[in-house]
C-alpha cells in the first residue's frame, strides 16, 4: 500500500499523563497535538509505524535499522511509570536494509538477544516509547514498528536520500505505513500559548502533521 501518513512528534515525558505529575496542565496543548496525530494514524488504518529516533543506538557514521522481532521498554518518573512492548515489522525493515545497501548508503541491520523469537527484542529509548505510547497504545489497533536510528555524523544528503528510499520501499509493501520523525525541536518551555501550536497541513496534503515545540523568548 505504501506511505499513507507522516508526522514530526515530540518525546518529552511530561506529555504522557501518568508521567506528568504537576505539569499535567502545562503540557495539555502538546498532549492534544499527539492525540490528534494518533487519531489521524488510526483514521488512515496504519498497520506499521517507521519511527526515526535520535536517542537509540548511536552508531558512528552509520544509519541503524533495527531488525529484531520485538521492541519493548519502560519509562519512569517520580509521578509514575509506563511500559510498552511492540511487535516489529521485520520484513519491511530487512527490505529497507537491502535497498539501502544497493544504494550504497551507510546502513547497518541491528538485532539483539537471539536471531529470532521472543528474545529477539530491542530496548526502546524515550524517543521511541513516547510517540508509540500515543500512536499504538491509545488506538484501537496496535501497529507494528520499525525503528530507525539516523547518524549525525554523515552528510545530510545521505539522510535525505535514505528517507526517499524508505518511501520507495514502502510503496512496494502491502502494509499501510506511517513515518514518524521523533524530535524535540527546542528543549525549552513557556506558558505563552502564542509560542506553542499544533499545525495541521491543508486537507489535500498527504497527511503530514507538525507538532511545533515550545520556545522561550
Amino acid at each position: 500500500m505504501g506511505l499513507v501518513y507522516a508526522c514530526i512528534a515530540p518525546h518529552g515525558a511530561e506529555i504522557i499523563p501518568q508521567l506528568a505529575g504537576d505539569k499535567l496542565e502545562a503540557f495539555s496543548a502538546t498532549r492534544h497535538g499527539m492525540e490528534t496525530i494518533a487519531a489521524g494514524i488510526e483514521e488512515h488504518k496504519v498497520d506499521t509505524i517507521v519511527i526515526a529516533t535520535p536517542h537509540n543506538l548511536r552508531l558512528r557514521r552509520k544509519i541503524g535499522l533495527v531488525v529484531t522481532e520485538f521492541t519493548e521498554g519502560s519509562l519512569k518518573t517520580e509521578s509514575g511509570s509506563v511500559q510498552l512492548r511492540f511487535k516489529c515489522n521485520r520484513a519491511l525493515a530487512e527490505n529497507i536494509v537491502q535497498e539501502a545497501e544497493k544504494a550504497k548508503l551507510p546502513v547497518v541491520a541491528v538485532n539483539y538477544g537471539t536471531a529470532e523469537g521472543e528474545a529477539s527484542c530491542m530496548s526502546m529509548d524515550w524517543g521511541t516509547l513516547i510517540p508509540l505510547w500515543f500512536f499504538g497504545c491509545q488506538t484501537r489497533r496496535r501497529p507494528r514498528a520499525v525503528i530507525v536510528t539516523p547518524s549525525r555524523e554523515i552528510p545530510s544528503a545521505n539522510l535525505v536520500e535514505f528517507g526517499r528510499l524508505i518511501a520507495r520501499t514502502a510503496e512496494k509493501s502491502k502494509a499501510r505505513i506511517a513515518f514518524v520523525a521523533s524530535a524535540d525541536q527546542a528543549h525549552t518551555h513557556t506558558t505563552r500559548k502564542d509560542r506553542m501550536a499544533f499545525i495541521p497541513t491543508p486537507q489535500n496534503s498527504t497527511g503530514l502533521l507538525w507538532t511545533r515545540s515550545r520556545t522561550t523568548t
